[in-house]
């Protein structure tokens, strides 16, 4: 065989090992962006208050896609902590700025209140780099959280947050039939969805709309909130209530409004409602650990820092 011939015959071979050259290493190079990435998102949480920890990250799937894999993932933030024994990120060594997050299925959430074990069904979130921060997309088909007799089932979520100037954020939320039950009974929200403005240390949001559909009835709101000296929310957001006849027992389960107070709390609103034609359109009050519509009071206001 002549040398022509024989240059011909190797010379795809070689070009094959030359891509796979160049591949390697532009994925490897992926994958070191990929871990500063998650480095820089740890760091800058850390500068805001939060924690993320979590086992050095290890690159998966070399030579047909990039996966990487931190186990012992936590990410803690105002008494609040989400862990799981798996972390995978998903990225394009093209693009390793912007990283997808999935995880084994059982996640544990840590709250002032207690320890909820989490089922979700698809779930995926994921973060990029933007001016100011970070944006966090998140999405799920379903979820289940369980704390003892608690139960709580939603079927799809959908949560945005971009940064908003120094420490606040924007976010927006979409949660579809919510399920809630306990040893007060159950509730369900066919509906909500929201978008706000926050900031933190002491916290303090604007509520650019809330919508949902609670039981039977049907709730808008809309206005500025901040934590009080006491670490309750305080402040006024205007509300429009349609059909309230269910939301005192609604509010009796969530643990806003004790069970010995609902049927009280039912006769005020169905006056406030009758005198409006079936819809209360009034000021909600946040003050002094009280929630009160016209002058009703209707639950407790949340307080934060406190189980």
């Amino acid at each position: 065989m002549t040398a022509p011939r024989q240059l011909y015959l190797w010379a795809p071979f070689a070009l094959a090992g030359l891509i796979l050259i160049v591949w390697l290493l532009i994925w490897r190079a992926g994958a070191e962006a990929m871990r500063e990435a998650l480095a820089d998102f740890a760091a800058d949480q850390a500068e805001d208050g939060g924690g993320v920890t979590y086992a050095p990250m290890r690159a998966r799937g070399f030579p047909f896609f990039l996966r990487g894999e931190a186990e012992d993932f936590a990410i803690a933030r105002a008494g609040w902590r989400i862990g799981t024994q798996t972390l995978y990120l998903h990225a394009s060594p093209f693009d390793p700025g912007r990283i997808v997050f999935s995880t084994t299925p059982l996640v544990q959430v840590e709250t002032p209140k207690g320890v909820y074990t989490v089922r979700a069904d698809a779930a995926r979130a994921s973060i990029e780099r933007a001016v100011g921060g970070w944006l966090f997309k998140a999405e799920a088909l379903a979820i289940e959280a369980t704390r003892g007799d608690e139960v709580l089932k939603t079927g799809r979520s959908v949560l945005n947050v971009a940064p908003s100037g120094a420490g606040a954020y924007q976010a927006s939320f979409r949660v579809l039939g919510v399920q809630f039950s306990n040893a007060r009974g159950e509730a369900s929200i066919a509906r909500l969805d929201a978008a706000l403005t926050a900031s933190g240390a002491p916290l303090a949001f604007t509520l650019h709309g809330l919508d949902g559909e609670i039981d039977a009835a049907r709730v808008s709101l809309k206005g500025a909130l901040s934590q009080d000296s006491e670490g309750f929310l305080a402040g006024r957001l205007d509300a429009a209530i349609e059909n309230p006849a269910m939301l005192s027992a609604a509010l009796a389960v969530l643990g806003a409004v004790k069970p010995e107070h609902v049927r009280a709390l039912d006769a005020g609103l169905q006056l406030l409602a009758s005198a409006g034609g079936g819809r209360i359109a009034a000021p909600l009050d946040f003050k002094g650990g009280d929630v009160r519509i016209a002058g009703v009071r209707i639950a407790s206001a949340p307080k934060f820092g406190q189980p």
